[in-house]
């Protein structure tokens, strides 16, 4: 079975390994989350600054499409195609999600299957203050809850209550848009 953490821990190891100069070009976070956007883990809150979305496409075994969220309380910005956070130590939430639309993430509520059908998610994921000189951190995986998505335009509302398996509740409000990778 494969190891929820990581996915979550890939992202970050992307972050980890992929190094800047001064004389790199940057665009800054256009994720533009409201200041309500918020992630919280057995009553600690995390500010989420930021979110991407990553399309993989269809299914092998479903009739879902996939798309895999992030939400960050980094600030990210696009340096030389890659995305990089603004703090050393970062705290955020991945989701596996399976959409009935081969273009966009279908606004909807998403519950927790391993079928990859439309209106599910595979895996979720929270890491907690990764550290990027160390690569050290907490990891939780998500066993229950509903991811609730709703999409207008390239705006999007994110909520979610759930568990994760040792029991710590989680759950989250995001308002913005996602950067695309």
């Amino acid at each position: 079975m494969k190891k929820h953490y990581l996915l979550i821990l890939s992202i970050f190891t992307v972050f980890a390994f992929t190094s800047c100069s001064n004389d790199d070009d940057s665009n800054s976070n256009d994720s533009n989350a409201s200041t309500d956007s918020v992630l919280e883990i057995d009553g600690e809150n995390f500010q989420l600054k930021a979110g991407v979305i990553e399309e993989y496409g269809e299914s092998f075994s479903g009739d879902g499409y996939n798309f895999d969220i992030s939400l960050f309380n980094s600030e990210i910005s696009l340096v030389n195609g890659d995305y990089l956070p603004e703090d050393d130590n970062i705290t955020g939430i991945y989701f596996e999600l399976w959409s009935e639309s081969s273009s966009n993430l279908s606004s909807g509520t998403y519950t927790q299957d391993y079928s990859e059908n439309p209106f599910t998610y595979t895996y979720g994921d929270v890491v907690i203050e990764y550290n990027m000189d160390t690569e050290q951190a907490s990891y939780l995986e998500i066993v229950s809850g509903d991811v609730i998505i709703s999409r207008n335009g390239s705006n999007y509302e994110i909520n979610f209550d759930g568990t994760a398996s040792n029991g710590s509740e989680i759950s989250l409000y995001y308002k913005g848009t996602l950067m695309t990778y």
